[in-house]
């Protein structure tokens, strides 16, 4: 038997001004924590969450005493993650800073910090006490609560602070078993189609994607007309407002969504042979 696991983010509800207050500060000590367990890590070699633990556990829990003291220990794992990730990318040559950066955080949390309240609610422990942060499940989380998939017990806040709520990352599990190939069949893979050969006969599925592309980098190329500046003779984009404008536009996940349609169908395929 084998394990697949899968997350799933559900927002809460919109909190109240008290509770959005509490998770914020709770924000804020948790970052701290990361930054510091990163920078020490980092500057010493530590890339292990046992080894950052053993040198910062008493410092931080000396430092925040108001905090349950494993958040400690869900941030010496963060911690760990990022400095680890840091490595691997600049092994790659895949890094443009010296050393790791935390911009951003999501608070981990483990079976103490964290209780769920039946399927639409969890209580959460903070600085300020057990607060209950009511959900708004939807249809892919009801269809993993009732269909067979475990609830790991440890997910991730993300504070939005904008719409001020909160976003949980569950993570669900199943045991599956493992698949034995009983054969192969052929598939060539080609810009606007892909062709597949079962029983002696050839089925092509088309995908278009080579026209998906191109309407990119046509609208693409016009938003960088647009929004470059003339400096020295040449051309620079604004790239923070040419990026985020680009990102509205989704390219990735259009074209990863053909892919994963396709693929789905040849796996259909496969298994009805």
């Amino acid at each position: 038997m084998a394990k697949v696991a899968r997350t799933v983010i559900v927002p809460s509800i919109v909190l109240t001004k008290k509770k959005y207050e509490v998770l914020k500060e709770l924000e804020e000590m948790y970052k701290q924590m990361v930054m510091e367990l990163v920078e020490h890590g980092f500057r010493h070699g530590i890339k292990s969450f046992t080894g950052l633990k053993k040198h910062m556990y008493r410092i931080l829990r000396d430092r925040y005493p108001q905090l349950p003291s494993h958040y400690v220990h869900t941030a010496c794992q963060d911690a760990a993650t990022r400095i680890k990730s840091f490595l691997e990318l600049k092994k790659r040559g895949r890094v443009y800073t010296e050393k790791p950066a935390v911009r951003e955080v999501s608070i981990w949390l483990d079976d103490h910090l964290w209780k769920p309240l039946g399927y639409t609610a969890i209580r959460v422990a903070t600085h300020k006490g057990w607060i209950v942060i009511e959900l708004q499940p939807h249809k892919l989380y009801w269809k993993y609560i009732n269909t067979g998939w475990r609830l790991r017990t440890q997910p991730k806040l993300k504070l939005d602070h904008r719409e001020r709520r909160i976003y949980v990352y569950f993570v669900f599990e199943k045991d599956v078993e493992e698949y034995k190939p009983r054969g192969w069949i052929a598939v060539d893979v080609n810009e606007n189609n892909v062709t597949v050969l079962v029983d002696g006969k050839a089925y092509k599925l088309v995908t278009m994607l080579r026209k998906t592309i191109e309407r990119y980098h046509e609208h693409r190329k016009r938003f960088q007309e647009k929004l470059c500046i003339q400096l020295n003779g040449k051309k620079y984009p604004l790239y923070t407002l040419w990026r985020r404008k680009m990102s509205r536009l989704r390219e990735r996940d259009r074209k990863t969504d053909w892919r994963r349609k396709v693929a789905v169908a040849i796996v259909k395929t496969a298994e009805s042979l």
